[in-house]
Protein backbone atom coordinates (compact mmCIF):
# COMPACT_ATOMS: atom_id res chain seq x y z
CA UNK A 1 0.00 0.00 0.00
CA UNK A 2 1.45 3.41 -0.94
CA UNK A 3 2.43 5.79 1.76
CA UNK A 4 -0.36 8.25 2.66
CA UNK A 5 2.21 11.01 2.18
CA UNK A 6 2.15 10.36 -1.56
CA UNK A 7 -1.51 9.35 -1.95
CA UNK A 8 -2.47 12.76 -3.35
CA UNK A 9 0.23 12.73 -6.04
CA UNK A 10 -0.38 11.12 -9.42
CA UNK A 11 2.13 8.64 -10.82
CA UNK A 12 4.95 10.33 -12.74
CA UNK A 13 4.24 10.75 -16.44
CA UNK A 14 6.46 11.61 -19.37
CA UNK A 15 6.34 15.36 -20.02
CA UNK A 16 4.18 16.53 -22.92
CA UNK A 17 6.02 16.90 -26.25
CA UNK A 18 5.73 20.71 -26.17
CA UNK A 19 7.20 20.82 -22.63
CA UNK A 20 10.30 18.96 -23.86
CA UNK A 21 10.53 21.32 -26.85
CA UNK A 22 10.35 24.26 -24.45
CA UNK A 23 13.15 22.77 -22.33
CA UNK A 24 15.27 22.26 -25.45
CA UNK A 25 14.66 25.87 -26.50
CA UNK A 26 15.55 27.22 -23.03
CA UNK A 27 18.66 24.99 -22.86
CA UNK A 28 19.88 26.29 -26.20
CA UNK A 29 19.22 29.90 -25.20
CA UNK A 30 21.08 29.39 -21.91
CA UNK A 31 23.96 27.76 -23.79
CA UNK A 32 24.24 30.85 -25.98
CA UNK A 33 24.24 33.10 -22.91
CA UNK A 34 26.95 31.04 -21.19
CA UNK A 35 28.98 30.96 -24.40
CA UNK A 36 28.81 34.78 -24.55
CA UNK A 37 30.12 35.03 -20.97
CA UNK A 38 32.90 32.59 -21.88
CA UNK A 39 33.89 34.72 -24.90
CA UNK A 40 34.00 37.81 -22.69
CA UNK A 41 36.33 36.03 -20.26
CA UNK A 42 38.70 35.13 -23.12
CA UNK A 43 39.05 38.77 -24.19
CA UNK A 44 40.76 39.74 -20.96
CA UNK A 45 44.15 39.11 -19.40
CA UNK A 46 45.13 35.42 -19.60
CA UNK A 47 47.18 35.77 -16.41
CA UNK A 48 44.18 36.69 -14.25
CA UNK A 49 43.33 33.54 -12.23
CA UNK A 50 39.76 34.74 -11.61
CA UNK A 51 39.08 35.03 -15.35
CA UNK A 52 40.74 31.67 -16.09
CA UNK A 53 38.53 30.11 -13.42
CA UNK A 54 35.43 31.82 -14.89
CA UNK A 55 36.31 30.66 -18.41
CA UNK A 56 36.90 27.07 -17.23
CA UNK A 57 33.53 27.01 -15.46
CA UNK A 58 31.84 28.41 -18.56
CA UNK A 59 33.46 25.75 -20.73
CA UNK A 60 32.23 23.08 -18.34
CA UNK A 61 28.72 24.57 -18.34
CA UNK A 62 28.69 24.69 -22.17
CA UNK A 63 29.73 21.03 -22.28
CA UNK A 64 26.95 20.05 -19.86
CA UNK A 65 24.37 22.13 -21.73
CA UNK A 66 25.36 20.45 -25.02
CA UNK A 67 24.93 17.06 -23.34
CA UNK A 68 21.59 18.14 -21.85
CA UNK A 69 20.42 19.26 -25.29
CA UNK A 70 21.33 15.82 -26.70
CA UNK A 71 19.54 14.01 -23.87
CA UNK A 72 16.42 16.16 -24.20
CA UNK A 73 16.42 15.36 -27.92
CA UNK A 74 16.46 11.66 -27.02
CA UNK A 75 13.59 12.24 -24.57
CA UNK A 76 11.60 13.98 -27.29
CA UNK A 77 12.28 11.17 -29.79
CA UNK A 78 11.50 8.36 -27.34
CA UNK A 79 13.17 4.98 -27.39
CA UNK A 80 14.43 4.08 -30.85
CA UNK A 81 13.34 0.97 -32.69
CA UNK A 82 10.57 -1.53 -31.98
CA UNK A 83 9.39 -2.22 -28.44
CA UNK A 84 11.57 -4.67 -26.53
CA UNK A 85 10.43 -8.23 -26.55
CA UNK A 86 9.12 -8.13 -30.11
CA UNK A 87 10.19 -11.09 -32.19
CA UNK A 88 11.12 -10.98 -35.85
CA UNK A 89 9.02 -12.93 -38.33
CA UNK A 90 10.63 -16.14 -39.60
CA UNK A 91 13.41 -15.45 -42.08
CA UNK A 92 14.00 -11.89 -40.86
CA UNK A 93 16.63 -10.54 -38.52
CA UNK A 94 15.73 -10.05 -34.88
CA UNK A 95 15.12 -6.40 -33.98
CA UNK A 96 17.93 -4.49 -32.34
CA UNK A 97 17.77 -3.70 -28.68
CA UNK A 98 15.78 -0.42 -28.56
CA UNK A 99 18.32 0.92 -26.07
CA UNK A 100 21.26 0.33 -28.43
CA UNK A 101 22.85 3.67 -29.28
CA UNK A 102 20.65 5.54 -26.83
CA UNK A 103 21.67 7.10 -23.56
CA UNK A 104 20.16 4.11 -21.74
CA UNK A 105 22.85 1.80 -23.09
CA UNK A 106 25.71 4.15 -22.20
CA UNK A 107 24.97 5.18 -18.62
CA UNK A 108 25.42 3.25 -15.43
CA UNK A 109 26.03 4.24 -11.86
CA UNK A 110 28.08 3.03 -8.94
CA UNK A 111 28.56 4.00 -5.34
CA UNK A 112 31.73 3.37 -3.39
CA UNK A 113 31.89 3.69 0.39
CA UNK A 114 35.40 4.98 0.94
CA UNK A 115 35.36 4.05 4.62
CA UNK A 116 34.34 0.40 4.20
CA UNK A 117 35.52 -0.15 0.60
CA UNK A 118 32.06 -1.55 -0.24
CA UNK A 119 30.56 -0.77 -3.61
CA UNK A 120 27.27 -1.22 -5.40
CA UNK A 121 26.62 -1.05 -9.13
CA UNK A 122 23.48 -0.47 -11.16
CA UNK A 123 22.36 -3.26 -13.51
CA UNK A 124 23.28 -0.99 -16.42
CA UNK A 125 26.86 -0.70 -15.20
CA UNK A 126 27.20 -4.49 -14.99
CA UNK A 127 25.95 -4.64 -18.60
CA UNK A 128 28.35 -1.92 -19.76
CA UNK A 129 31.29 -3.67 -18.11
CA UNK A 130 30.16 -7.07 -19.48
CA UNK A 131 30.05 -8.58 -16.00
CA UNK A 132 27.39 -10.98 -14.67
CA UNK A 133 24.89 -9.43 -12.26
CA UNK A 134 25.88 -11.88 -9.54
CA UNK A 135 29.58 -10.91 -9.69
CA UNK A 136 31.20 -8.61 -7.17
CA UNK A 137 31.44 -4.98 -8.30
CA UNK A 138 34.95 -3.76 -8.96
CA UNK A 139 36.44 -1.82 -6.09
CA UNK A 140 37.71 1.67 -6.73
CA UNK A 141 41.24 0.26 -6.45
CA UNK A 142 40.52 -2.40 -9.11
CA UNK A 143 38.69 -0.10 -11.54
CA UNK A 144 41.85 1.21 -13.28
CA UNK A 145 42.73 -2.35 -14.31
CA UNK A 146 39.92 -2.36 -16.90
CA UNK A 147 40.52 1.15 -18.25
CA UNK A 148 42.51 1.91 -21.35
CA UNK A 149 45.91 3.20 -20.18
CA UNK A 150 45.37 6.64 -21.74
CA UNK A 151 42.07 7.04 -19.81
CA UNK A 152 43.49 6.16 -16.39
CA UNK A 153 44.42 9.83 -15.70
CA UNK A 154 40.75 10.74 -16.27
CA UNK A 155 39.72 8.38 -13.47
CA UNK A 156 42.54 9.66 -11.28
CA UNK A 157 41.32 13.24 -11.79
CA UNK A 158 37.73 12.25 -10.94
CA UNK A 159 38.78 10.45 -7.76
CA UNK A 160 41.03 13.35 -6.76
CA UNK A 161 38.21 15.84 -7.36
CA UNK A 162 35.95 13.71 -5.18
CA UNK A 163 38.41 13.27 -2.34
CA UNK A 164 39.98 16.74 -2.35
CA UNK A 165 37.12 18.99 -3.48
CA UNK A 166 34.11 16.87 -2.47
CA UNK A 167 32.78 16.75 -6.04
CA UNK A 168 30.73 13.77 -7.20
CA UNK A 169 32.55 11.52 -9.64
CA UNK A 170 30.90 12.05 -12.99
CA UNK A 171 32.72 11.41 -16.21
CA UNK A 172 33.44 9.19 -19.14
CA UNK A 173 36.28 6.80 -19.81
CA UNK A 174 36.83 3.75 -21.96
CA UNK A 175 37.02 0.23 -20.58
CA UNK A 176 38.09 -3.12 -21.92
CA UNK A 177 35.38 -5.72 -21.35
CA UNK A 178 36.09 -9.38 -20.51
CA UNK A 179 35.25 -10.31 -24.13
CA UNK A 180 38.01 -7.94 -25.32
CA UNK A 181 35.59 -5.30 -26.60
CA UNK A 182 36.03 -1.65 -25.75
CA UNK A 183 33.21 0.51 -24.37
Amino acid sequence: MPSPLFADRPAPQLPPHDAVDDLIHRTRRLRGDVDAVRRDAVMFDEDDPQLRWQRALCELAVHHLDTLDEHLGQLRAGLPGPPSGSAAPEGEEAPEDPRAGSLLSRVGSAEWNLLTDESSWSEELYEIFGRPLDSTPLSLDDLPSVLLPEDQPVLTAMVTGCLVDGRPMDGEFRIVRPDGGTR
